[in-house]
């Protein structure tokens, strides 16, 4: 039996090909398809190996848990499609179906339509953390008439068979209380209620996709009560960042526009500005474990700035910011008093602006070059 992938079952002209050789066929297909998935999912196992891991998770903003609109205690799971690594589940012969064979490993995680789930009542005191949490689901269903041949007549007659081998996880939506385990495939799991409460524990065989934080003076759930906790898959594990803004001071007022985001779909790149000029880079999505972002400082309609804004960046622990400008601006920041050293990173510069910019009581530059500035990243971030 071919059962690798790329393998092939041929049928013969004049061949009277059985039922089993064309499901078999099929599901080959299917393996093959769903192991080069996996191959450019894999990401380095850790930055010293460069060994391949093999990774479940979800693509662009597939499974991503958002608040509904108008606010209330409803969640929206967005539609898509995402795969989990199962090496011990292939099963042959699915249904009693000669043929009908779940050959890889990957398996995947499909909601067709986008779900909604309802928030559990806030505690009267203290906090919970609850956590959503998917699994994929195999079901052959679709029952459907067909002519099926009696062995003992001789005789086809009508018989109700499964047409269908899915794997939605659309119907197959619940809730739990931990410690319970979740049973349904896209699943609702409550916390315990505690004053510094922990999330509970994802059940085995299961992908964690949100944590959703709720205190006793929750009203609704926005944004800032939900953590997106999909793994992310995409070639190599590793993707490009890019974003800029026009960064424009009033008085000491940040005004942001931004003028471009270059990022995969559920990744958001956001900047925050404090009120003495210090300007904080974020990237946000999923589990994002590492990366490289270089800022770069130019002015906006001007050659160069003879001071700059300072920059940090946050939104992962190993995270490095590092201050990349050209020869005109790098001759302005030699002007300075005092001097910048080009090429200093994040944390030297900020220190360098809240000295000017807390001196002699002063809230805001009001050199016209300071204040109208374009603010580009670029970079990496790896899954």
């Amino acid at each position: 039996m071919a059962d690798n992938p790329f393998d092939r079952t041929p049928l013969y002209p004049l061949e009277k090909p059985l039922a089993d050789d064309i499901n078999q066929g099929y599901s080959q297909e299917d393996m093959s398809i769903r192991e080069v998935l996996r191959y450019q999912a894999q990401r380095r196992i850790a930055p010293t190996l460069v060994s391949a891991l093999n990774r479940s998770g979800f693509t662009g903003t597939s499974m991503w848990v958002r608040p509904s609109s108008p606010a209330s205690f409803d969640l929206s799971v967005t539609a898509g499609i995402g795969f989990q690594y199962v090496p011990s589940d292939t099963p042959a012969a699915i249904g009693g179906v000669l043929g009908l064979d779940d050959l890889s490993s990957y398996k995947p995680i499909v909601l067709n339509n986008a779900a909604t789930l309802t928030v559990p009542a806030p505690p009267g005191a203290n906090a919970r953390i609850d956590i959503i949490e998917v699994r994929y689901d195999r079901l052959l269903g679709n029952p459907q008439s067909r002519q099926l041949l009696n062995t003992t007549t001789g005789a086809f007659a009508p018989s109700s068979l499964n047409k269908t081998l899915a794997f939605s996880i659309d119907s197959s939506v619940g809730y739990v209380v931990s410690p319970a385990d979740s049973t349904a495939a896209l699943s609702y799991k409550q916390g315990i209620v505690a004053a510094s409460p922990v999330a509970p524990t994802v059940t085995t065989g299961y992908v964690k996709i949100a944590e959703v934080h709720v205190d006793s003076t929750t009203v609704s759930v926005s944004d800032s009560n939900l953590v997106d906790s999909r793994p992310l898959i995409l070639p190599g594990g590793v993707t490009p960042v890019a974003a800029s803004w026009r960064l424009q001071w009033n008085g000491g007022t940040p005004i942001v526009t931004t003028l471009m985001s270059n990022a995969p779909p559920g990744i958001r790149i956001g900047l925050y500005c404090l009120a003495k000029g210090e300007a904080y880079i974020y990237t946000v999505g999923g589990q994002i474990t590492a990366g490289t972002q270089v800022v770069n400082l130019v002015t906006y309609g001007v050659p160069a700035a003879n001071e700059i804004v300072a920059l940090s960046q946050s939104g992962s622990s190993d995270v490095t910011s590092v201050i990349a400008v050209t020869t005109a601006v790098q001759t302005r920041m030699a002007a300075c008093t005092p001097t910048i050293a080009v090429g200093v990173d994040a944390t030297a510069l900020l220190t360098y602006v809240r000295s000017r910019y807390q001196s002699a009581g002063t809230t805001n530059n009001t050199n016209v070059l300071l204040e109208d500035l374009v603010i580009s990243i670029s970079g990496v971030i790896t899954y």
